[in-house]
């Protein structure tokens, strides 16, 4: 949660002033950072474990995400790609916990 915050207020900061593109890349550049060093780093000191189902949908949907990102032809993502961003994370969120109580 702290660090989270910070990228937070300057995602905020940054559609309050209208500049929603500096807000999708600090959470895309912040995102990447944690995942690639951060459990990395991690993982050097103690490996980690993961189940290869838990594995595949999270790269699944994280590629559904990064597709959905793209914009079409007005260079904007509406609230339709909205929606489906939420369904995603919400079908991700579902999975895993599903997968970690049958498995």
């Amino acid at each position: 949660m702290g660090a989270s915050q910070p990228e937070l207020v300057t995602v905020l900061l940054a559609c309050i002033r209208g500049h929603d593109d500096i807000g999708v890349g600090t959470l895309l550049g912040s995102n990447l950072f944690n995942g690639l060093a951060i459990v990395g780093s991690a993982a050097r000191t103690q490996p980690i474990s993961v189940k290869t189902e838990e594995l595949a949908v999270t790269l699944g949907m994280g590629l559904l995400s990064v597709l959905l990102l793209f914009p079409e032809r007005t260079c904007l993502i509406g609230r339709g790609r909205g929606v489906l961003h939420l369904a995603t994370y919400a079908v991700f969120v579902t999975t895993i916990v599903v997968s970690r109580h049958t498995g």
